[in-house]
């Protein structure tokens, strides 16, 4: 082979080259509706970019309002929950207190009841008559 027939086959593969790279090429229509479409996809991505950065600054100011709410709780509810907590063991140690006073009142009062009813039927057996009872809503005045 001689360099002129080198050269032609060269000069063949590069037209052959050009041949398929303008085949391949896209015409206006195609690049235009591609142009649209990258278009389209950039407003996408910079709308879910917006999003995103409005819901990081949400984000971050909802972590700052937890945390004074956090503040809050233990600064100011958590002592007032303990005070009321022990206010309520207070209260209801007194409640039990009164419960069991309240028993043995009621204990004493049948006791005395049972004694006025005996000392009665005595006096009944030795023939005096039973004395009234006093009436407990009548007034002095």
């Amino acid at each position: 082979m001689n360099s002129d027939d080198k050269r032609d086959k060269r000069l063949r593969s590069l037209a052959e080259e050009y041949r398929v790279m303008l085949e391949s090429r896209q015409d206006a229509n195609t690049l235009a509706y591609f142009a649209k479409q990258d278009r389209e996809a950039l407003m996408a991505i910079e709308g879910c970019t917006r999003i995103v950065n409005i819901c990081m600054a949400s984000d971050r100011d909802h972590e700052l309002r937890l945390k004074e709410i956090f503040d809050i709780v233990t600064n100011s509810i958590t002592p007032a929950i303990l005070k009321l907590s022990e206010d309520i063991g207070r209260v209801q140690s007194e409640t039990t207190l009164c419960i069991a006073t309240q028993e043995r009142m009621d204990a004493r009062f049948e006791s005395l009841g049972k004694w006025a009813a005996a000392i009665e039927a005595w006096a009944v057996k030795q023939g005096k008559p039973p004395q009234p009872k006093e009436n407990q809503s009548a007034s002095p005045n």
